[in-house]
């Protein structure tokens, strides 16, 4: 038995997705706002310049601070 893989033709936007997206975006949305503003109250000014470095080659999801 082989499960495809392929993603549905809706995620690169060749048709439009299916209605039971529009809640899960709304709540997505929510979670993500809530999530950075919870950040930006523990943020900390540290006073000196920060250069942030990601992997150039392999797109970069991560990345360091220096």
């Amino acid at each position: 038995m082989s499960r495809d893989r392929r993603p549905p033709s809706w995620w690169f936007g060749d048709e439009a997705a299916p209605a039971w997206t529009g809640p899960l975006e709304s709540l997505y949305r929510s979670a993500s706002a809530r999530r950075r503003r919870v950040q930006q109250r523990r943020a900390k000014p540290v006073g000196i310049s920060v250069l942030v470095v990601g992997n150039l080659i392999a797109g970069g999801s991560g990345k360091t601070p220096l």
